[in-house]
């Protein structure tokens, strides 16, 4: 095992080719969520700062300090929160799935002008456009969980989770963030992307809505 100590002076080290760098990032996080795996029950007995906390005062890196954030308080939460409300098959399996290092991405907050909404054709073929402003992880995501609402639809109702290699390749377009400026965060513009229906969740309208204001703060 890595002592803490030289895992965040290698992490501050490494701060400055970070930055504009996915591959280098995508190290980083592997090399800090195998040290700190993003499961916040292995610290509720621990004293002291979490995981992230330490990151951001001993590496000086900010937005390594979110992505673990984002991924024990927010993915892994909000996916077991579903989990109890239902599907808890399917979502188990992605529980198992993303472990420790893989990067899982919440595609909630968008502008009110251009929601992701989506269409079913008379073929069943199911199809979203808009656009998700603020997503943390980015290009180092491996999945993304992705909210909609139906075409009419004031709110939320479905989501899915969507491989990042079956997106477009213009459909993430990276942020300039300085502050969090050595991880990737984007934006996300989906024009008549097709979501196959093995993609989609089993949990809807009212239960979704309840678990993403519990866990999708950001």
């Amino acid at each position: 095992m890595t002592r803490p100590g030289d895992l965040f002076a290698r992490l501050d080290e490494g701060f400055p080719s970070r930055c504009g760098n996915f591959s280098l990032q995508r190290a980083a996080w592997e090399d800090l969520a195998r040290e700190y795996p993003p499961f916040l029950e292995r610290y509720r007995e621990t004293a002291g700062a979490l995981p992230s906390g330490s990151v951001a005062r001993r590496a000086g890196d900010l937005g390594l300090a979110m992505l673990w954030i984002v991924q024990a308080t927010i993915i892994r939460a909000l996916l077991g929160s579903l989990r109890l409300a239902g599907d808890a098959d399917r979502i188990g399996a992605l529980l198992d799935m993303i472990g420790h290092d893989r990067v899982a991405s919440l595609a909630h907050s968008e502008d009110p002008a251009n929601p992701v909404v989506l269409q079913t054709l008379e073929t069943t073929e199911r199809f979203v456009n808009g656009t998700k402003k603020y997503i943390t992880g980015g290009f180092l995501s491996d999945l993304i969980i992705l909210t909609m609402r139906g075409a009419g639809e004031e709110k939320v109702s479905q989501a899915a989770v969507v491989p990042v290699y079956i997106l477009p390749d213009d459909a993430m377009e990276e942020l300039t963030m300085e502050a969090l400026r050595s991880m990737s965060h984007v934006r996300l513009v989906l024009r008549s992307f097709n979501i196959p229906e093995t993609d989609f969740l089993g949990i809807s309208g009212s239960d979704l809505r309840r678990a993403i204001r519990t866990w999708g703060m950001v």
